[in-house]
This record gives structure tokens, C-alpha cells and sequence, in this order.
């Protein structure tokens, strides 16, 4: 599956391209938000794994916005301030699932897989 992943944190960003693949995705990586809404995603093949604290915009509009470009595959959020209010936003906005950081990697790898499947 090919794998968006949006991070500010640039440490964050290289260890889970380099996990993700390992495990056989197509990893594109960004700093952050806007270069992904540029980037223009197609296909609902490609994951969306976004961090929700960025400089530019949180995950949550990210995703909105990528919406309203017409894209609709599945996404994963990742933040390192988790709670279940910011959780039921997440979803409330369209993502399948939140992590909270350190990410637990074979719960996120299971977690792409299921979406991978359909």
C-alpha cells in the first residue's frame, strides 16, 4: 500500500518510513501539511498517516481539506497529546484510528494492513 506520512518531527518521520518500509509500503514523506495538499494525492490506494500537531495545520483540517480535493482513502492520526475528546474528533472527521505517540509499531502495521484489506 502506498503510505502518506505527514510529521513535523523529523526523527518521528524517518523511523517510521524506514518501519513502514520494511514492511513493504511505497512511503512518501512530508514535513508538513501544505506539502501534502500541493502534492494533490490520488488514489484511494494511499494511506494518510498524520501527525495532529503541526507548525502549518493539524491533522484534523489536513484531512478535511484533503476531502475537499476529492480524496478519500483511508487515514491514520498520530499525536503525542491523546484524549478521548481529541479521539472522537478524529474520527467525528474521517480517520479509521488514532495512535498515540511512542506509536506501538505492529499495532500501526496491523492497523494498515486492515485498511489495506478493505
Amino acid at each position: 500500500m502506498k503510505v502518506v506520512l505527514v510529521d513535523d518531527d523529523a526523527a518521528v518521520r524517518s523511523s517510521l518510513k524506514l518501519l513502514l518500509a520494511g514492511r513493504g509500503h511505497d512511503v512518501d514523506d512530508y514535513a508538513g501539511g501544505q506539502a501534502v495538499l500541493d502534492a494533490n494525492l490520488a488514489g484511494d490506494h494511499v494511506c494518510l498517516i498524520a501527525d495532529y500537531l503541526m507548525p502549518d495545520i493539524d491533522g484534523i483540517s489536513l484531512l478535511n481539506k484533503l476531502r475537499q480535493q476529492g480524496w478519500s482513502g483511508p487515514a491514520l492520526l498520530i499525536t503525542g497529546h491523546f484524549d478521548t475528546t481529541l479521539e472522537k474528533r478524529a474520527i467525528a472527521g474521517g480517520y479509521s484510528l488514532m495512535f498515540e505517540k511512542p506509536l506501538r509499531s505492529q499495532r500501526l502495521i496491523a492497523a494498515i494492513a486492515n485498511l489495506a484489506a478493505g
